[in-house]
């Protein structure tokens, strides 16, 4: 019996010994391949999740950049379709002050009333060859309180504007606006001819008067480049002609 008992125990570690070996690898192997499934079911997991987020399109990236082109206040240039300071002008300026005197500001008001030339009679313009029925008051055209009255001649091609107002030929002269000042002499009374700065096409004159307010300023403009007088003999002409209304 003891030589039985020995020869089990004999038999039973031989079979242990060859199959606890094989189970640690067995469970080796199996704990290895639950680590790469896990593993591989995260990969997956992440590379779903990407496919999720939408790339940037070209469309989106093209539209950033009309944007950067065609933005207001990028002074003009791409998507536009406009050039910056591209202005029409011509070869000459002209005299577009008129009535509408140049480079003048109002003041306060001055004591006394204003004249104003549209009182002048339908009689004495049509006398001077200017049509009384096409008579335009332009009041308050330099300054609040200028009063002007304009007049078209009987042959269309030029245009008489008698302006009142507060500021005087000294003022005028000093604005900057006026140029090419000469005295003269009016009906006895002292004067000043003078042009518009940005009439180079000399298409216009004044003539000023100075007044107890400030001037009266006969201005003649030729619209029509055939008019058959010079705009400043004009001037002169008509302020002796009417020199009477003036106080």
């Amino acid at each position: 019996m003891p030589g039985k008992g020995r020869r089990w125990r004999a038999g039973t570690g031989l079979v242990l010994s060859i199959v606890a070996p094989a189970l640690i690898v067995t469970a080796c192997t199996a704990d290895h391949q639950n680590s790469d499934t896990t593993r591989s079911g995260a990969a997956t997991a992440t590379s779903s999740s990407a496919s999720k987020t939408p790339p940037p399109t070209a469309t989106a990236a093209a539209g950033n950049r009309g944007e950067a082109e065609g933005s207001p206040g990028s002074g003009g240039g791409a998507g536009t379709g406009q050039t910056v300071g591209a202005q029409p002008g011509a070869s000459g300026g002209t005299d577009t002050c008129g009535a509408t005197l140049c480079g003048t500001t109002d003041r306060q008001p001055a004591p006394g009333a204003l004249w104003d030339p549209c009182d002048i009679s339908a009689a004495d313009i049509t006398e001077q060859g200017f049509r009384s029925d096409r008579k335009s008051a332009l009041s308050g055209s330099g300054g609040v309180s200028d009063k002007s009255c304009r007049w078209q001649s009987l042959t269309g091609k030029s245009e008489l504007t008698v302006t009142s107002t507060r500021q005087t030929v000294e003022e005028f002269e000093q604005s900057g606006s006026y140029v090419d000042f000469s005295p003269l002499s009016v009906g006895g009374r002292a004067a000043y001819q003078y042009r518009a700065a940005q009439d180079t096409n000399k298409i216009g004159c004044y003539v000023g008067i100075p007044v107890p307010w400030g001037q009266v300023a006969f201005v003649t403009r030729n619209i029509q480049p055939d008019a058959p007088e010079e705009p400043c003999a004009a001037a002169r002409r008509l302020s002796g002609a009417l020199i009477g209304y003036l106080p």
